[in-house]
């Protein structure tokens, strides 16, 4: 994993380019659940079927979400230092 960048507008670049992945990480996470949860209504399958995305989105998306939770925090830093 890259470390975050040291400089201001490269932080920002990244932390803004973070955002929009975690944006399209939903949405897909949310089409993947939309789609177990009427797989499940029509194979009559129990509900702990739902935990399913969940699990996998967590597997998955893990690195992305640790690192968009890291560029968020050293941004509000960035931004206590300069005020």
């Amino acid at each position: 994993m890259a470390a975050a960048p040291e400089d201001p507008a490269a932080l920002l670049a990244a932390y803004r380019k973070a955002i929009w992945k975690m944006i399209g990480l939903g949405v897909f996470f949310a089409l993947c659940f939309a789609i177990v949860f009427l797989a499940r209504r029509a194979g009559k399958l129990p509900p702990a079927v739902l935990t399913l995305p969940l699990i996998a989105a967590l597997l998955l998306f893990g690195v992305d979400l640790f690192r968009f939770v890291s560029l968020r925090r050293r941004v509000r830093e960035m931004r206590e230092a300069s005020s």
